[in-house]
């Protein structure tokens, strides 16, 4: 069991509908089954004026809930807290369940992408690793998964001018998120003179962080832990795991926002890694 604080920050051009929103939002929180709210507080309506001089509102709604770890990854994605506080939770969590929650996490991300019509950039970050050769050592795999990281089989779908770049280029992308690859191969499976088709991998990562945050941004066709049969997770992993899956979810929302103000005018960033 789970309990945390999630602050939930919302605006409108009008105070009494920005009331009406906020209370609406507290029932409909109230109403979710397997979800218990321990402490509710409504925090001032604070009034403000943009950069073109129009006066809007703003207010934060805090609750405490408390919930099993599935409901509460579901509750990120559905409530888009501005941030989180973890009061309590220390979980074990067998690797079939984990699974169940990628897949949760995974499908709402590319309904959202394919809906709108938005990219989810799969752009490393500076500080990724750069692995000279595929392939690791069994002593050093299972020295990363006694400290809290896994052993994650996947298959992503790739597009390129070849099997060789399609390779390299997954290989780079994987490198970016902070994981090693320990076994890669590709297979084709459309009929154009471009390549297409899937790449699996066999990639160590280094904490469970790192590795819902690859499954955002990669939306694997098939994937499975391979080590460890039950993954721990504690405090300050649940909330930075909540952290960043609402986080990518607010960027989504906006983007959604953008491009309708923006109609026309090409493609829009959802977030990159």
């Amino acid at each position: 069991m789970i309990e945390a604080t999630f602050y939930l920050e919302s605006q409108s051009n009008s105070k009494e509908a920005l009331e009406i929103s906020l209370k609406k939002l507290l029932e409909e929180i109230k109403a979710l089954n397997n979800v218990k709210i321990t402490r509710e507080l409504f925090h001032e309506i604070i009034d403000d004026e943009d950069e073109m001089g129009r006066i809007f509102y703003s207010s934060v709604l805090e609750v405490d809930i408390k919930t099993e770890f599935r409901e509460y990854i579901t509750l990120c994605m559905r409530l888009v807290p501005s941030t989180i506080e973890i009061l309590s939770g220390d979980i074990k969590i067998k690797s079939k369940e984990l699974l169940e929650i990628f897949g949760d996490v995974s499908s709402t991300v590319n309904k959202l992408c394919k809906k709108y019509n938005l990219t989810l950039y799969r752009v490393g970050e500076e500080d990724g690793i750069k692995q000279e050769e595929i392939g690791l050592e069994e002593e050093d795999i299972e020295e990363v998964i006694e400290h809290g990281g896994a052993l994650f089989k996947f298959v992503v779908e790739a597009r390129a001018k070849n099997e060789k770049f399609a390779m390299e280029k997954t290989k780079e992308l994987v490198n970016g998120t902070g994981a090693l690859i320990n076994k890669m191969i590709a297979k084709k499976v459309g009929e154009g003179e471009a390549w297409e088709g899937v790449v699996g991998m066999e990639a160590l990562f280094f904490d469970i962080e790192t590795l819902f945050d690859a499954v955002i941004k990669f939306s694997p066709v098939a994937m499975s832990v391979i080590e460890p049969d039950v993954i721990h997770l504690n405090m300050a992993e649940l909330q930075n795991i909540g952290i960043d899956i609402a986080g990518i979810i607010q960027q989504l929302t906006f983007d959604v926002i953008t491009k309708g103000m923006n109609s026309g005018l090409g493609s829009f960033r959802a977030t990159q890694a």
